[in-house]
């Protein structure tokens, strides 16, 4: 009692302070504005780094390119590196190089450094400076030369090394690996190949064979038959290695040489609108040329030799100059990371020696792999588009593979892979649903990883030893549509899982994680129990929204008992308009709109993680959305629209909000505090959005959920009201009868969602919410925003015109404020094994955002 009556007199004394103090600023203390257009640009605009601590030693730097697409020619730049700005002394320099990015070749000491670039023939760019501190990691890869140098030798080099096939033909035959892949070739013998590419069809004994089942024949991706090409001359050229009959040469000859005669660039533009090289088809085709280069060098003829060694040049060539300036400047090059990178390492290691730019390819593949692997994350193992990590798998399991083949060093041996296991524990447990953030059709109702993503962990703990990852892929049983996978593993002999017994964790890991790079947290009450598992999840994204990424900046989701509970319920394939308007769209997740309007489609529309906090009883996140609300016109938001018949300037909100602060408290066990901060540049009508799997129903602001003990009460400095729907502003059809339903039908639709709407329109806005789930009390409204639930009491800074606060304490001495008077901290203090424990944090960038324009207002303080 006596610990609660401080408590709210400090709450009464920080109002005092307020009234007497407050001035509209531009930014509070304890607290970062970011100023950047976008964290992470749909192409780079910025050099990087600049004005900031570096994290890696030795360091890459990326520079803007004015060239984007592979048709315009390559550009040449130089780089120069010097420990003075007049850069009278260079450390390293480098010359004629069409990449727009160059990675140091020495570790340099700590201090403060200067760099610049230019187009060759143009003015220097820069000087820019950065700092080497004593925080900054050493990273040991060898140099980029050393296994340019070193790849070579006798072909096979790739399919499997010419060096390994006795010892494969052994354990594979022994693993029933090669009854497999012999199995998998009877089909392609004695086919009838078409002679195109596109649309083609294949015969055999007058049959048709390999046809589309997912979809009608007259549909664009039925006429896709890449993978067919590629599966049978991948599968051909195993079965002739592993045992070393003709009849397998043979025949992935006559497959090889079929390709061959396809025009290497039919189209400039995809079915789907991206540059051709884009494409998997064009990966696939590139695969098909090396494997039978690889497999076959010594059983083609001269002429059979040269016609497959062009058409790998030319392959090879063309995604050269489609990688460079856009794959270390493009946001998020997906294609090229899931799929044709490895494609593209695999080809120059087989041309090394007979085409001689494969040097340069060489090059080019292990620098871009040492600066933007992962692509899509930086250290703390999250990934952006939730579930869709899947597609990626591939190419982590082989590239680093062939580098270590010719360098002796384990690119595993990164942050971004020893976290990467925490990353899918936090968020899916095994036996939950994941959180619900998946960025290609959100909140699957699967609650078992899939196989392949399960051999990947194997993989990570057979490196790295992270208990994590086994306890994720420990109940993996066989199966014979994985014997080929991670290939060049097993044809390495590489372990494929670590030997242990069964892996079980303790419950000693923290019950919530942050990562801050992809913008997410998971809070949970019991992370190893899902029967018994309130999860939290929280997401603001740096890398805005964009490619599978949807507009749910600031927005919570609530998983309970292993199930969803206030999660959306959204189809990616679900028609034009129910992509548009409600499965991208903010007003499809639990976020806030903005006269009805969401965050625009874009980049440039992004969020962040500013703070984490974490003890027994109380989890603390704070996402800074403010920028979310505004962005330039984007193509790809356009072309949605447009498709959709819809008047772009009905849904998106261009600049009215100038900040959403989104404070989520977890209040162990049962109880989630979400408090907003809400400011527009006009009165706005504010809607507070929430779904849910179960029905909902309204009265005044409070919502009950039928059938699950769940309910939500929603307070604001304006006046609310809560209106209940339970089908979307457009059904979702399935538009093209993609798994075997009839095109033309709706999706089913689940639950309901509620908006909590202001009663009048307002600048300011401050709304707090009550969210229990599992053990529901009563809420009791005080006066001045104070609240009291069960065992905790909650005082809220609810007037707008004064700077926001929540204080709160509970049971066991727990206590937070959200702002001290003085710095602007939020602290967390708590009793753990009897002892107090104090956790502060001010606002915290993540890495790729620091050196970026800001303003920053964090005031240090002697503790």
């Amino acid at each position: 009692m006596k610990h609660t009556i401080i408590l709210i007199g400090l709450f009464i004394f920080s109002i005092y302070l307020n009234a007497a103090n407050f001035r509209k600023q531009d930014v509070l203390p304890g607290e970062i504005k970011l100023e950047a257009k976008a964290v992470h640009p749909f192409f780079r605009t910025d050099a990087f780094p600049v004005n900031m601590e570096v994290d890696v030693n030795p360091v890459t730097f990326y520079w803007p390119s004015i060239r984007q697409e592979f048709t315009e020619p390559l550009l040449t730049y130089e780089f120069q590196l010097s420990k003075t700005d007049n850069f009278q002394q260079i450390v390293e320099e480098n010359t004629d190089r069409n990449p727009s990015f160059y990675v140091a070749k020495t570790k340099l000491p700590i201090g403060t450094w200067y760099w610049r670039y230019r187009e060759k023939g143009k003015e220097w760019n820069g000087p820019y400076a950065f700092s080497v501190g004593p925080e900054t990691q050493p990273d040991e890869r060898p140099q980029t030369m050393t296994f340019v140098k070193n790849v070579g030798g006798e072909r096979p080099r790739v399919v499997i090394r010419n060096q390994q096939i006795e010892a494969a033909r052994r354990n594979f035959k022994d693993q029933g690996v090669t009854e497999t892949i012999i199995n998998e070739t009877s089909k392609y013998f004695d086919v009838v190949l078409p002679d195109e590419e596109w649309g083609g069809k294949f015969y055999k004994n007058g049959q048709r064979v390999f046809s589309q089942k997912k979809f009608p024949d007259d549909h664009v991706k039925a006429k896709i038959t890449a993978p067919i090409w590629n599966g049978a001359v991948t599968s051909l050229c195993r079965a002739y290695l592993l045992t070393g009959e003709e009849k397998y040469a043979k025949e992935a000859l006559r497959w090889g040489l079929k390709v061959a005669t396809f025009p290497v660039l039919p189209h400039t533009i995809t079915y789907d609108g991206n540059p051709f090289p884009d494409g998997f088809d064009f990966s696939f085709y590139l695969d098909v040329m090396t494997y039978v280069y690889d497999a076959l060098y010594n059983y083609m003829s001269v002429e059979q030799r040269n016609i497959i060694r062009d058409n790998l040049s030319e392959r090879l060539s063309i995604y050269y100059r489609y990688y460079c300036n856009r794959l270390e400047n493009r946001c998020i090059d997906n294609h090229t990371w899931q799929i044709s990178l490895g494609s593209f390492v695999r080809g120059a290691i087989v041309a090394k020696g007979d085409i001689p730019e494969a040097d340069k390819y060489l090059a080019y593949a292990y620098d871009i792999w040492t600066a933007r692997d992962p692509e899509q994350s930086h250290h703390d193992g999250g990934w952006f588009g939730g579930g869709y990590v899947g597609v990626n798998i591939g190419v982590w399991t082989e590239v680093p593979v062939y580098f270590r083949n010719y360098t002796g060093y384990n690119f595993y041996n990164h942050p971004f892979y020893r976290n990467h296991p925490y990353w899918f524990l936090y968020r899916q447990v095994p036996g939950s649903k994941e959180d619900g953030f998946s960025g290609d059709g959100y909140g699957d109702d699967l609650v078992e990883y899939s196989p392949n993503v399960k051999m990947w962990l194997n993989i990570l703990d057979a490196e790295l030893d992270i208990p994590a990852a086994g306890f994720i892929a420990k109940d993996l049983k066989e199966n014979r549509k994985l014997a080929t996978f991670a290939w060049a593993r097993k044809v390495e002999g590489l372990q494929m899982s670590k030997e242990r017994k069964r892996v079980e964790l303790t419950n000693d890991l923290p019950q919530a994680r942050a990562f801050r790079d992809v913008g997410v947290v998971n809070m949970h009450t019991s992370l190893l129990n899902p029967e018994n598992d309130l999860h939290v999840a929280f997401r603001s994204s740096p890398y805005g929204t964009f490619g599978h990424n949807l507009a749910s900046h600031n927005a919570f989701n609530v998983i309970y008992q292993g199930d969803y509970l206030f999660v959306p319920h959204g189809h990616r394939h679900g028609g034009a308009k129910n992509t548009v308007a409600c499965y991208r769209h903010t007003r499809g997740h639990n976020s806030v709109l903005v006269d009805g309007k969401g965050q625009p489609f874009s980049p440039e529309a992004y969020g962040w993680i500013a703070r984490f906090l974490h003890g027994n009883n109380i989890s603390y996140a704070c996402g800074d959305a403010s920028n979310a609300y505004d962005a330039s016109p984007f193509g790809r938001e356009n072309d949605f629209f447009t498709r959709a018949e819809l008047n772009i300037e009905d849904h998106i909100s261009r600049g009215a909000v100038e900040r959403f602060r989104r404070h989520v408290l977890f209040l162990r066990p049962s109880l989630i505090v979400v408090y907003d901060e809400l400011e527009a540049n006009r009165p706005v009508r504010w809607d507070w959005v929430l779904h849910c799997r179960q029905q909902m129903t309204a009265n005044g602001t409070k919502l009950t959920v039928e059938n699950k003990p769940a309910n939500v009460e929603v307070f604001g400095s304006v006046p609310m009201k809560a209106e209940v729907l339970n089908e979307p502003m457009f059904l979702p059809i399935n538009i093209d009868g993609r798994g075997s339903q009839k095109a033309g039908t709706p999706y089913p639709v689940k639950g309901s969602y509620a908006y909590v709407s202001t009663c009048e329109k307002s600048k300011r806005q401050r709304i707090v919410s009550f969210i229990q789930v599992g053990d529901v009390k009563p809420v009791q409204k005080k006066m001045n925003g104070q609240f009291e639930c069960g065992p905790w009491q909650i005082n809220c800074e609810m007037d707008p015109q004064k700077y926001a606060n929540i204080i709160v304490s509970g049971p066991d001495n727990s206590s937070f404020i959200l702002k001290t008077p003085d710095t602007g901290e939020s602290v967390l203090k708590e009793k753990i094994d009897g002892t107090p424990k104090i956790w502060r944090a001010v606002d915290e960038l993540p890495f790729c955002a620091r050196g970026l324009p800001q303003t920053s207002n964090i005031i240090s303080k002697n503790r």
